[in-house]
């Protein structure tokens, strides 16, 4: 097997483990689910229905991991009620509502992954040892940040880059001149281009020019 096949079986191999492990937390979190319905007195409230608005909230993340509808995730404890013929009890409202917090907490947090994932190596190489880097990885905590910039400086020290032309936020930009200074690169800020200057005086119009015998 060439080293190309193997790398993708390897790739194959995990996507499907992974995939097994999450349609088994599905499962498991249903399971929990259901047994908690089982259990509740349809009146049930306050103490009585915390675990299971913590479970159902569980199953929200399990089915935003599966990338499930919302319309699926808003209908799930319906189905599970209707299966053991509860009908519409009074903690349902309750259940449903913590079930599609978990859902959206969990899509937003993938979102944002995927959007730090973007601008995570924003690098284009300019030659000579010189690449261009959009530090836009900004972060609300600064660890992450400068966890951020190190890891991309130890990756650029590898690649023997001499000189980063910087632009982006100026946090960003304050941790990648860090972890660049202990990496020995150098670290330019990219121009904001030419600023316009004054207008210039509009200029006198040119004498008229007199010929003999007129002037």
């Amino acid at each position: 097997m060439q080293d190309g096949d193997r790398a993708r079986a390897w790739r194959e191999r995990d996507r499907r483990w992974a995939s097994e492990a999450v349609l088994g937390a599905l499962d498991g979190a249903r399971e929990n689910v259901l047994g908690w319905i089982v259990r509740l007195r349809p009146e049930a409230h306050d103490e009585e229905v915390r675990d299971l608005y913590n479970a159902a909230a569980t199953l929200g993340r399990v089915m935003a991991e599966l990338d499930a509808s919302r319309v699926l995730a808003a209908e799930t404890l319906d189905n599970l009620c209707e299966a053991v013929d509860l009908g519409r009890p009074a903690w349902l409202p309750g259940a449903k509502a913590a079930l599609l917090e978990g859902f959206v907490a969990s899509r937003e947090m993938r979102a944002e992954a995927r959007e730090r994932g973007r601008w995570a190596e924003p690098v284009v190489a300019i030659g000579e040892g010189r690449v261009a880097v959009f530090a836009a990885m900004e972060s609300e905590d600064d660890a992450e940040t400068r966890a951020w910039a190190d890891a991309l400086v130890g990756k650029l020290a590898k690649r023997r880059v001499r000189t980063i032309v910087a632009a982006g936020r100026e946090g960003s930009i304050a941790a990648l001149r860090d972890a660049a200074e202990i990496a020995g690169i150098a670290v330019e800020i990219a121009a904001e281009g030419p600023r316009q200057g004054p207008e210039a005086p509009a200029a006198a119009p040119a004498a008229k020019r007199r010929f003999w015998p007129f002037g």
